[in-house]
């Protein structure tokens, strides 16, 4: 299955919802308490979710200036945390529910640092130990959606690459969920938007599918223009 999250209508592809941070508070872009979750307004967030019944939600927590349960044992934000999304799982009964990025954290360089011998500051230890303690989060999802977006450089080679996708996958899979990543067809981190090459789509796919994933997310920024240009690439692999 092909999750669509481009914001264009595609055949045959299911439609997701991005909880973005104007789900969780009025006025977000100028409210002084965005991102405090203390502070959501849930008579908004069950009146939005009420109108999604029966869909796939993923609470979107990338920017935004979300209080995130990072690695430094901060039990407060993690109890705020699951508090959150057991809050949204209960009121979205009837449909599906993710959290983008956090379960588990993306990481590039903890795997790669880790594989090539120089991870001196134990950066690898701590990513995993970050996403051992979100398995409290992960027990109120339905789907585990790790962040699987490609950036262009000298350091991001095949090699790499391979090292990246197992890894992530490998993290996401221990919450015991089905797994369905986040794929982007331009590269991340960049204000013009590349299109991804066609063998680079090819061999992100065929990793996935080596690592034991069969459904997918197709992102893409309103920026970007939603370029379909891989979409018949995804469908070969992941399509129905």
């Amino acid at each position: 299955m092909i999750y669509n999250s481009t914001g264009q209508p595609r055949d045959n592809w299911t439609t997701i919802r991005p909880m973005t941070t104007g789900y969780f508070w009025r006025g977000a872009a100028d409210n002084p308490n965005r991102g405090k979750i203390e502070h959501i307004d849930w008579t908004q967030v069950e009146g939005m979710i009420a109108d999604r019944s029966g869909e796939h939600l993923v609470i979107n927590i990338e920017g935004d200036g979300w209080e995130r349960p990072g690695d430094d044992g901060n039990e407060q934000r993690l109890d705020n945390w699951v508090s959150l999304i057991q809050r949204v799982r209960e009121m979205h009964e009837c449909g599906t529910l993710g959290v983008y990025r956090m379960v588990p954290r993306r990481a590039f360089w903890e795997p790669v640092k880790h594989a090539e011998g120089s991870d001196s500051g134990g950066i690898h230890k701590k990513w995993r130990l970050a996403n051992n303690r979100t398995y409290r989060m992960a027990a109120h999802v339905d789907i585990i959606h790790p962040s699987l977006y490609w950036w262009e450089g000298e350091r991001c080679t095949p090699e790499a690459m391979e090292v990246y996708y197992k890894s992530n996958i490998t993290e996401a899979q221990q919450y015991e969920k089905p797994v369905v990543p986040y794929l982007s067809p331009t590269y991340a981190g960049m204000d013009t938007y590349p299109l991804i090459p066609t063998e680079i789509v090819r061999t992100q796919c065929e990793l996935l599918k080596a690592g034991g994933v069969s459904d997918i997310v197709v992102f893409a920024s309103k920026a970007s223009g939603c370029p379909d240009q891989h979409a018949d690439i995804y469908t070969e692999y992941f399509g129905d």
